[in-house]
């Protein structure tokens, strides 16, 4: 319960946060006056302060901290209005307008006016308060936020259906949509049973079948007893990477400081701790940098989402290109190239290779490149150490995609990650990288949600929302369970469903390298099933109930699966697929 609560409480202050930023940019929109002036007949216009007046063409307000206006910056002059909260500003604001002139039809043009003028000049007003309030990092942030937010609809195929239709219809058109889906499944597997074919083959802790997985052209089989031992002993890595306030709010547990949880939950000495940077910036995740002796391997663990900077990353969530490139010999033999590579009896070829992924990531891995590439070439050059990049969540998107990076820089260089959201296009680099392990719990929200998937989402539901016939349709066919479907029905939904798929022009984001999905077996809650997936898994978002779980999120959830997966092979006759 405690832990629960935590993370509540821990979300609750994000909202909060969240929340009260939007509310600002609001009131700053609203007030402050980046306006070339008012319209005819509105020059006398005050805003009257005690027994001082200031002309509302004249001053600019801005936010200052601590719930006080402070007009800090004006062309002409600069004046201040102290112990005002927003709110009596805004009181302020709009009473000595209507004291002034209660004309309505004034005041209709005057309105008008400040929303035109809001809406020509709101890029000068996020200017202005990025150059005054924040970092270039965190300025950079919420440009590219709002450039995002600018082509939602023109550029991303993102439909605003709660402001194009009633609040009502859309909810109906979810749920018509969720059972489309739903019995669009339910049929693909009824057809797979009826012409025999095997479902996709699972790989369960408790069993010693010789069955396997066939992975994607050019992926590895189903992860050897050592992969999953390693994706076991890393998973408490990238957990710890939180710190001591991620392991009180996730696990319930508390320790005395971020160093004490390192040592404690991770075994290592505190003479292996290289570097920790436990205080996150915008495009700069928290991370550390140890020894792992007992295995030989250097670790670079880097912490997911927790600050309000992290999110800002997050929301950073377009695709851009970055360069990565591929050794290859003369005789067209593809080769890894680090310093010693350059002194190989043949010359190689630098080729350029499509790597593409999420911006926030780009940019926090290349933050985290400059901080610790030099350390780390430094470290591998005196133990002969291989390098190991592990990270949960927006940490293992900005792994997959600084081991992309790396790729050509560290010889067996080894990339695991745990619930790593959408990186990037399936056919570029990171998500096509054989040094990527990725596992993600069966339903974890984040597997399923890039900007693509919501653009295909909107549409769908756009669709059903013009539509009201269908989707009513929809919504008789499906009133009963699934399992008491009739086949005619669930054909119906799946060919109706098949016609939405064909309108689905997202560009969407996928998780990186070879992927795993890893769960509780149905009925048998003391099985964990593993099992290599195809990217197209991830095509689409799913709707459910749970489709917002975040526990499934949890990164100690991660830990104890793969830690009992683990105790379960080690303890069973487990063969080695590779």
């Amino acid at each position: 319960r405690l832990h629960i609560y935590s993370s509540a409480f821990a979300s609750s202050i994000c909202n909060i946060y969240c929340r009260s930023v939007l509310l600002v940019l609001t009131l700053l929109v609203a007030h402050q006056n980046v306006f070339a002036g008012p319209p005819n007949g509105f020059s006398n216009i005050f805003l009257r302060g005690g027994s001082s007046s200031y002309s509302i063409s004249t001053f600019g307000v801005v936010k200052k901290a601590e719930n006080a206006f402070d007009v800090i910056e004006n062309q002409n002059n600069i004046t201040t209005i102290n112990n005002k909260t927003m709110s009596s500003i805004t009181d302020y604001f709009y009473s000595d307008i209507l004291r002034y002139d209660g004309s309505k039809k004034n005041m209709t043009a005057f309105v008008d006016w400040v929303q035109e003028q809001t809406k020509t000049k709101v890029g000068d007003l996020f200017s202005l308060f990025a150059s005054k309030f924040l970092s270039v990092d965190t300025a950079r942030a919420v440009q590219e936020i709002r450039k995002i937010l600018s082509k939602f609809e023109d550029e991303l195929g993102v439909i605003d259906v709660f402001s194009k239709y009633p609040t009502l219809d859309v909810i109906i058109s979810l749920q018509a949509l969720s059972r489309l889906q739903k019995s669009s499944i339910e049929h693909a597997k009824n057809q797979v049973k009826k012409k025999g074919l095997d479902a996709i083959p699972i790989r369960t802790a408790t069993n010693d079948d010789t069955s396997s997985v066939k992975p994607e052209k050019g992926r590895k089989s189903f992860p050897g007893k050592d992969v999953i031992s390693d994706l076991a002993h890393y998973s408490v890595f990238a957990s710890v990477a939180y710190g001591w306030k991620g392991s009180l709010a996730i696990m319930g547990k508390f320790h005395w400081g971020n160093l004490k949880a390192l040592l404690k939950r991770t075994n290592i000495r505190e003479n292996d701790i290289i570097e920790a940077k436990w205080n996150a910036a915008t495009h700069r995740p928290a991370y550390f940098l140890v020894r792992d002796i007992r295995r030989k391997n250097l670790v670079l663990s880097i912490r997911g989402t927790l600050s309000a900077k992290d999110v800002l990353t997050d929301l950073c969530a377009t695709a851009e290109d970055f360069d990565t490139f591929e050794y290859e010999s003369e005789n067209g033999e593809n080769g890894r190239m680090a310093g010693a590579v350059a002194g190989e009896s043949q010359p190689l070829r630098k080729n350029k290779i499509r790597s593409r992924a999420h911006y926030g990531m780009i940019e926090a891995a290349r933050s985290v490149s400059r901080m610790t590439q030099l350390k780390i070439a430094k470290e591998l050059a005196s133990s002969g150490d291989t390098l190991v990049i592990v990270g949960h969540s927006l940490g293992g998107g900005t792994a997959a995609v600084l081991g992309t990076m790396w790729r050509n820089t560290f010889p067996g260089l080894k990339v695991y990650t745990y619930g790593c959201p959408c990186v990037g296009p399936f056919d570029c680099y990171p998500v096509k990288n054989n040094d990527v392990v990725s596992v993600i719990v069966d339903g974890d929200p984040f597997s399923t949600l890039s900007l693509g998937h919501v653009a295909d989402l909107t549409v769908m539901v756009s669709e059903l929302c013009k539509d009201k016939v269908l989707r009513d349709e929809v919504l008789q066919r499906t009133e009963k369970r699934i399992t008491e479907m009739t086949e005619n029905d669930l054909a119906w939904c799946s060919k109706k469903y098949n016609h939405f798929k064909g309108k689905m022009k997202g560009d969407l984001l996928y998780p990186p390298g070879n992927t795993f999905i890893i769960n509780r077996q149905d009925g048998n809650r003391d099985c964990i099933d593993i099992r290599q997936v195809s990217h197209t898994d991830f095509n689409e978002l799913h709707l459910s109930p749970r489709m917002l779980d975040l526990s499934r999120h949890n990164p100690n959830r991660y830990e104890a699966l793969l830690q009992e997966l683990f105790q379960s092979i080690s303890n069973s006759n487990y063969h080695n697929l590779n």
